[in-house]
């Protein structure tokens, strides 16, 4: 048997990824450049789709040419 996971529904009022864009747009991202991000993913607020909607509007903001750092650490550092 398999079973498969139930993603929760998004709660009313959750932001699109085009609405996450176009207000990283507004923040003055612009196709080319390179962010370094380190968020409260809570602080955004609820997002259709998510993290992955959040990785995905910065991307498409940046454009092919631009680049997204993102920090990462380990309890060993």
């Amino acid at each position: 048997m398999t079973t498969s996971a139930v993603r929760p529904a998004d709660p009313p009022g959750a932001l699109g990824l085009g609405e996450l864009s176009s207000q990283f747009r507004a923040l003055g991202i612009r196709p080319g450049d390179t962010v370094l991000v380190h968020a409260s993913l809570r602080a955004v607020g609820p997002v259709h789709g998510g993290v992955r909607a959040v990785v995905d509007a910065l991307l498409d903001t940046l454009g092919a040419d631009g680049t997204l750092v993102v920090s990462t650490q380990t309890p060993d550092n």
